[in-house]
């Protein structure tokens, strides 16, 4: 007899921000069963206040799901609800105690009193005009004001009403204007205890409160509000509908202060809050692009994120937002006109006055409400600043088994690394669960009509009345009369509520009875119950591609007051969809195997520590590197800036890696070609000697590294006491430098970044600095030491040694691009001339060393680029399908990329990186199969002329010309890979001839539409 399956433990998601839900996604595409713990009652946290966040019109939540081939987006799309059938949300909850170990926690989940049931609510919005308590909305920052009983955002998925239990009179107004009584006042809090196997805290953060700063008037002067209060009023969801106004006057404002550091790098918060400078620069940004000046006054501009320094490049050179490096002493207000003067102190040390008509104070980042109580109750450490403190070089683990920690939990931080963090959360705890690895969770069932009822159009029509919000305003009878009419039509009914469940459960009887294999339903908002309906079809046998779901309450019973106009739009609504439906085909269904192996191509840290956690999953993998060793750039370095021991680390790595027989290193070896597609790729790998082997793999990973910059500048190669800060750690790690007998050393940042050639921030240059610095100090305090720069990118907890390193003497000097330091060499001896801002004077050093911080250049991926046909960003790194939401992801399905060879990163976010590339890869590997039967393109072989326009419009690679021999002769034609075909259409728009056309969305169904438009 087989041995049964272990079965799969579930994972304790608490946190429903940007690294929560992603780590949520990873963990159910893997097969891991979830529950998402979240204070709030909807998805998304703190972004969702963030609506200009993204540089499109798009919410930008759509950019934070993986792409599955031939399904669209998979399963958790924030804008239409769909969630996994293995995630359970548990809102307006809170996790009081953890107990047990791991694989065997017992949590302990207290949700608050659900005064509104969201399986009666119909969100038809009567509880909040007829509610007389109004309260200040924290939503929009207080700016506006709220219900006691409310939505948190109306754009929010799921869209659920809540009570402020502490605002709330208890008058029962809502309780008696309810149609469906879904709201009960004397509901009280439930406790539940949850057995899981792994935990990952992802609460967020809170922002800093500058009411106690008073020098900067927040709370006393109406015109200084805080960034997020800004956020909200550039939103057009807003308290101003996007109208930029000073809340003293309502006027727009015709110049903005924008002050940075605001709870943050002071001596009560000594860190930087990571995301202040790019925020601030986007926000202004958009000011400038509605006519109105911006000033942003700042310590340091901290752009140190992929693709960061151009934008702060183009807001300074092109949009001409201006940019002053001071501190800020005070903020004054003119009693009559309620404008503001800023006043500052200029770097000659000058104090200067402006007047502006808004200040936006940039506040730092803090720990989460209740941070130290959550992190208590699942036995995780805080540090001294009350954020999660992560030993080692893994930023996800906590000092408790089995429980891991991810996002701005761990240290204030951006989308993009909170994004890596949940998914790497979600590997490590996957680990622990030991998920079933071939199997994705509950399988979608899928039967077409022609497979079920025949292939004849039998549509089935439900309209519901929804308690009068459509019924009042429809004639619903001579809505069904009009609709038994249409053709194809074989069943009319008029429900009430169609989102319940007892009303869904008989209409699944009305399609058996009548044998429908069609289905339209007038009812409100797909958005809001598709998820019901798709799943109640599925119950019934019909093809979720058969279903349409016409608004009647959004397009027609909220806006139209005339019933006779009313009901004529609804007529031709119903006439449109139903005749979409009858003209529908269903599309095919068909399946590949995905290979369960995974093959990464580079074997530094970041390759090797994501294929040891893809072999921990139980699936093979192949490491390929180009060298004859593995460990890549960080065998050059022995400590990090925080202390941990990198050659030990990387010594037990590749230990590890030699030892795991799932893992099979081709030394000395590149690939040369990649064949196939998502989960079925063959790669040709040649050795060093000229023998290639073949690999066959359903996964590739690039980890391929960078370079360090090697300069020409500062008479580097040309006098030996010139330095680069690698070299200066080998040799004072190795004695071959004696601290003791230096007397000066000058240190020169940015050497070959932030420049004309390289306008892009290395990120590691200044804490490598500040380490070596600090060893220099440590060994010799009465050693001088200057550190030469433009700008300290000690972000996050960095900033703490920074301030170390300027507490032990160590000198810091800025220069401009325009005036860099020169090095020269005169009798034998070093000068280093630099400009003293302070003291506007030239100042001459004459050091025993100069050491150069040299950037971090790309590896010459072009080569590579072609083979994997994915493409570069300007730079020379590999350009990922969104920086912010998919970060490690390719448009081409089933490749991805992360460390250095995706941009500059520390050794700590590398490994990160490594983590989260072993979730994408298992979730892919684990699905066992790909499978596609929605809508994708399809051509007609004989209308297609080879032309290959639709080939260059594919983003996805799904499209390949093959030669065919027809009457003797050679022809080309395009061929479509379902499985990477994501139905975008964009081949369907491109090909001349219209030989390209979508399964599942078919030109016959389209003149259908535009018939029954004309009728």
């Amino acid at each position: 007899m087989a041995q049964q399956r272990e079965k799969t433990q579930a994972v304790l998601v608490v946190g429903a921000g940007v690294a929560g839900i992603r780590a949520a996604i990873e963990l159910a595409d893997m097969g891991v069963p979830v529950y998402l713990v979240d204070k709030s009652s909807m998805v998304g946290g703190k972004v969702l206040q963030l609506d200009r966040q993204f540089p499109t019109d798009d919410c930008g939540f759509c950019k934070l799901l993986p792409a599955v081939p031939g399904e669209g987006v998979s399963g958790f799309c924030l804008r239409r609800g769909l969630f996994y059938p293995n995630v359970k949300v548990l809102f307006d909850s809170q996790v009081t105690a953890l107990e047990g170990k791991p694989g065997a926690f017992v949590a302990t989940v207290v949700t608050g009193a659900q005064f509104v049931d969201p399986e009666k609510c119909i969100t038809c919005g009567r509880c909040v005009p007829a509610c007389p308590v109004e309260v200040k909305d924290e939503f929009n920052q207080g700016l506006s004001v709220r219900k006691a009983v409310y939505v948190r955002h109306g754009l929010g998925i799921p869209r659920l009403y809540t009570i402020d239990a502490v605002a709330c009179t208890r008058c029962g107004e809502c309780v008696r204007i309810c149609p469906t009584a879904a709201i009960c006042l004397e509901a009280g809090p439930t406790t539940q205890r949850l057995q899981v196997g792994a935990v990952v805290a992802a609460f967020g953060f809170r922002e800093f409160d500058p009411s106690s700063l008073s020098q900067f008037g927040y709370g006393r002067f109406a015109n200084v509000v805080t960034s997020t209060e800004l956020e909200r009023l550039t939103s057009e969801g807003g308290p101003t509908q996007g109208a930029v106004r000073r809340p003293s006057d309502g006027k727009v404002p015709r110049s903005v202060a924008f002050l940075q550091c605001i709870g943050s790098r002071d001596a009560e918060h000594d860190y930087c809050s990571s995301a202040c400078c790019m925020f601030a620069i986007k926000e202004a940004a958009h000011l400038k692009a509605a006519g109105i000046q911006s000033q942003i006054f700042y310590m340091d501009v901290r752009a140190f994120g992929k693709g960061y320094h151009r934008v702060y490049q183009r807001a300074q050179q092109e949009l001409g937002v201006e940019f002053t490096r001071c501190r800020v002493s005070a903020v004054e207000e003119h009693p009559a006109s309620k404008n503001l003067v800023v006043v500052y102190e200029a770097e000659d040390g000058s104090f200067q006055r402006r007047e502006f008509e808004l200040v936006v104070l940039s506040v730092g980042l803090g720990p989460a409400e209740q941070s130290a109580q959550l992190a208590s109750a699942l036995g995780a450490k805080v540090n001294r600043h009350g954020f999660v403190s992560y030993p080692g070089f893994s930023a996800v683990t906590t000092g408790r088994a089995g429980v891991f920690a991810c996002g701005a939990l761990t240290a204030p931080r951006d989308i993009p690394e909170s994004v890596a963090q949940g998914l790497a959360a979600a590997a490590q705890a996957a680990l622990v669960v030991k998920p079933g690895r071939h199997a994705r969770g509950k399988a979608e069932q899928v039967l077409s009509p022609a497979e079920h009822r025949g292939s004849e159009p039998r549509i089935g029509i439900f309209l519901c009345g929804c308690k009068g919000e459509i019924g009042d305003v429809l004639d619903l009878q001579a809505l069904a009369n009009a609709a038994r009419n249409l053709p194809g039509v074989a069943h009319v009914a008029v429900v009430d509520l169609l989102c319940f469940q007892s009303t869904l459960a008989e209409v699944k009887k009305d399609i058996r009875a009548h044998g429908l294999n069609r289905v339209l339903f007038g009812a409100c908002s797909p958005h809001l119950y598709e998820d019901r309906f798709v799943q109640m079809l599925a119950e019934a046998g019909v093809d979720r591609r058969m279903l349409e779901v016409v608004p009647l309450r959004e397009q027609v019973g909220w806006i139209h007051a005339d019933r006779g106009m009313a009901l004529e739009k609804a007529r031709f609504l119903l006439h449109a969809a139903a005749m979409r439906l009858h003209s529908a085909v269903a599309a095919p269904r068909g399946a590949l195997r995905v290979t369960p192996r995974a093959l990464v191509i580079g074997g530094g840290v970041t390759g090797m520590i994501a294929a040891l956690d893809v072999a921990a999953q139980g699936f093979a993998v192949d490491l390929v590197e180009k060298s004859g060793e593995l460990g890549g750039n960080a065998l050059l370095f022995d400590r990090t800036l925080e202390g941990l021991d990198v050659a030990d680390f990387v010594r037990t790595t590749i230990e590890k890696v030699r030892a795991n027989p799932r893992i099979t290193a081709h030394l000395r070896s590149e690939v040369t070609r990649v064949d196939g597609f998502v989960g079925n790729f063959r790669t040709t790998v040649r050795r060093a000697s000229g023998a290639k082997r073949q690999l066959e793999h359903g996964a590739v990973v690039v980890t391929t590294g960078a370079v360090e910059y090697q300069p020409r500048e500062y008479l580097y190669g040309r006098n030996r006491r010139v330095l680069t800060q690698t070299q200066l750690e080998q040799r004072l790690a190795k004695g071959k430098i004696d601290p003791a007998r230096l007397k000066s050393v000058v240190m020169i940042l940015c050497v070959g970044s932030r420049d004309e050639r390289r306008p892009y921030c290395s990120r590691i240059c200044c804490a490598q600095a500040i380490r070596n610095a600090l060893a220099l100090k440590t060994a010799n305090p009465e050693l001088a030491v200057y550190v030469l720069n433009r700008d300290i990118m000690t972000y996050g907890f960095s900033e703490e040694y920074y301030t170390k390193a300027r507490e032990a003497g160590v000198i810091f000097l800025r220069y401009d691009l325009a005036e860099k330091p020169v090095v020269r060499q005169r009798n034998g001896k070093l000068e280093v001339l630099v400009l003293d801002k302070i003291i506007d004077e030239m100042l001459l050093l004459t050091p025993d060393l100069v050491v150069l911080s040299t950037g971090v250049v790309a590896a010459k991926n072009g080569r590579l680029s072609k083979v994997l046909r994915v493409p570069l960003d300007e730079d020379g790194f590999f350009a990922e399908v969104n920086s912010k939401f998919r970060p490690l992801d390719f448009a081409r399905a089933g490749v991805f990329v992360a460390g250095l060879a995706h941009s500059p990163r520390s050794l700590r976010e590398s490994v990160t990186h490594a983590h989260a590339l072993a979730a994408r890869v298992t979730a892919l590997l684990a699905r066992g199969e790909l499978s596609w039967q929605g809508v994708y393109a399809h051509p007609d072989e004989e209308l297609c002329t080879g032309c290959r326009i639709c080939e260059s419009a594919c983003e996805f690679d799904a499209i390949r010309i093959n030669r065919v021999r027809e009457n003797g002769r050679y022809k080309e034609r395009a061929e479509v890979i379902q499985a990477m075909c994501t139905g975008c259409g964009c081949c369907v728009a491109a090909c001349p001839s219209g030989a390209m056309g979508q399964q599942g969305r078919t030109r016959e169904q389209l003149m259908a539409v535009i018939g029954a438009a004309l009728a």
